[in-house]
Order: C-alpha cells, then structure tokens, then sequence
C-alpha cells in the first residue's frame, strides 16, 4: 500500500503516521508491529547509505561520523529483534514471555499477560529513543567542536550551532526535526510531563505536522510510529548537514 499523501509505500491498515510525509491515514490493520519492523529495516538502509558515501570519500571508520551511524544500525537491529519477539508473544499464548511466566503462575490471565508485555514493549520504545539520540548527540558535539563551537555542549546547542552556520533549505524546519525527539527524551524524567524552565508551551512542526508540549502537561508522541518519524527525519537531516561539511 502507498501513502495517499506522498506515495510513500508501506504496508498498514489503522490510522497511521506515514514516516515520510508525516500524515495520518485511515486504513485496516491485522498487525501493526510488521510495519514497524520495515520501518526500522528503512533507517538502516538510509544511514548505511550515509556511511557508504563516507566510506567512499575516504572518511576513516573510527571518524565519529560513521561510526554513530554505525551504533545507531546496531540498536535500530537489535529492536528489530526485540519487536518481532513483541510480535510473537501479542499473537501466541505459548510464547515467549507468555510461557515464561505461566511456568510460575498457570492461572495468570491473559489480559494480565498482555499489559506486562506491553510494558516491555513500552520500555524497548525509550530504550529505543533514549540510546539512539545519544548517539546523535555525540555525532552532533563532535560537528560542532570542528566548527570551532566552544559554547554548552548540551544537544540542542550543538545542534543549533551546526545547523545554524550551514548553508542549508528550510532551516527551521531542519532545526524542530533535530530537537523534537530530544524534547520528547527530556520529558521522559517526568513521565512524558512537559516542563518548561520558563513555564512557556513549546511547539515543532515537522512536514506540515505540529507536535505541540504544554507546559506541566502530559503529551503522546512516544508510539513506535511517532519514534520512527523522528528517526527518519534525524537522518534525512543529518543526511544534508554531512553534505555541507564532507
């Protein structure tokens, strides 16, 4: 099935946000969680791209910028795994998870079964997010110091500053794609509470899609397919800021 926004090809069926074009549509779903794993599949692909073209004009493997896109293939894999065990254990009550834990306890119910396995699948998703930003972050640090920034090294800083001084389309843009998924880690302290220093409201847009915070207020941008959109606009971004500094 294609997008009918941006043609984007995917296969899903529930109200869905597209990782490309960041619309939602309408669309019947027997199991999300393949999606997701394609999904994922497609950021490696686009950072293994990234690392070719840096392989191919001789930027060495221990260059920080390969390998950070490297450790991000690496978790992006490893959750791959993680969500295809997720799979399995939300469809076969003698899976996994859901064996392990009757071998203890034969009269556990099965809406019991589920929330405790969607409570690891909430603990993979900022996992997932938690140790995946970093290592953009420290991509984003190193690209900052050899642009002689000397300034916080905190990530929307270096960020700002890479962005910033880089002759680049819609920055804006570019900028809210980088910080968006960083906001949504910081209030993760908080049990997803957004809080502002200065008690102000917060909002990116990202593909004509708004993703607004309210000061002291809940948000719900931590789904796989919200992580995943943040994910591929990281590396789109980034994409573009290597061509600017390679």
């Amino acid at each position: 099935m294609n997008c009918s926004i941006c043609n984007f090809s995917y296969d899903n069926t529930i109200e869905y946000l597209c990782p490309s074009c960041g619309k939602y549509e309408n669309v019947n779903l027997f199991s999300d969680v393949p999606n997701y794993i394609k999904f994922l599949k497609d950021l490696v692909n686009k950072s293994s791209k990234l690392i070719d073209k840096l392989d191919n004009e001789g930027i060495p493997r221990d260059d920080i910028r390969r390998e950070k896109l490297g450790a991000f293939n690496i978790i992006t894999l490893a959750t791959i795994y993680d969500l295809a065990d997720y799979d399995n254990d939300i469809r076969y009550n003698d899976s996994r998870i859901p064996k392990a834990l009757k071998t203890d306890n034969p009269k556990l119910e099965n809406d019991l079964i589920q929330k405790i396995i969607e409570n690891i699948d909430l603990r993979n998703k900022f996992t997932y997010l938690v140790v995946s930003l970093f290592q953009f972050e420290n991509l984003y640090t190193g690209l900052a110091k050899n642009m002689s920034y000397t300034g916080n090294k905190n990530y929307a800083s270096v960020v700002k500053h890479v962005i910033s001084n880089l002759d680049l389309e819609n920055k804006p843009e570019k900028l809210d794609s980088m910080l968006l998924p960083s906001t949504i880690r910081n209030t993760l302290h908080s049990q997803g509470i957004f809080r502002d220093p200065k008690g102000k409201n917060k909002e990116f847009t990202v593909k004509n899609v708004s993703f607004k915070f309210e000061h002291e207020k809940q948000h719900g941008y931590v789904s796989w397919r919200e992580i995943i959109f943040c994910f591929n606009n990281i590396i789109e971004t980034t994409s573009k800021v290597l061509e600017k500094i390679t």
